[in-house]
This record gives structure tokens, C-alpha cells and sequence, in this order.
């Protein structure tokens, strides 16, 4: 472990690292939805800041990640 980040850096990467990979495993899961007014693609939208549009603003949603052993077992998105 670098001493140069302390130990909540760390934790804070191994996090946003899990919801990189549980977007990819959903982005693969499901076909591309695009939304017919924005043309954005709304599985892979559910993973940014949010919108201003409310049928593409996903800002409140949680993504729930179990694993076992450092595998990544089910990805829930609710």
C-alpha cells in the first residue's frame, strides 16, 4: 500500500472501481435503449451525474454489488 494516500483514498478507488465494472457488466447484459428524444442510451446514462430531462435523470439510484472472494457475483441497480 503507497503510504503517500491514506487508507479512505484507497477505499474510495476499490469503490468507484466496483461501479466501473458493475456499469460494463450491465452495459453488456442489456441491449442499448435510447431514449427517442435525446438519443442517449439509458442503460449506459444510469451510471452519470444525472440530467435535467426527468425521464433520464437517474441520480437516485443505488447500485448494489455482491461479491465473493473479490469476484463480482450479482450487480443490482435500484
Amino acid at each position: 500500500m503507497d503510504n503517500d494516500l491514506p487508507v479512505s483514498k484507497y477505499r474510495h478507488m476499490e469503490i468507484n472501481s466496483k461501479v466501473a465494472l458493475s456499469g460494463m457488466l450491465m452495459c453488456g447484459a442489456f441491449e442499448k435503449i435510447i431514449d427517442t428524444y435525446t438519443g442517449i442510451d439509458v442503460v449506459q446514462n444510469v451510471y452519470s451525474c444525472g440530467s435535467n430531462l426527468m425521464r433520464v435523470n437517474f441520480n437516485r439510484f443505488y447500485t448494489f454489488v455482491i461479491e465473493e472472494d473479490d469476484a463480482v457475483i450479482v450487480v443490482a441497480l435500484i
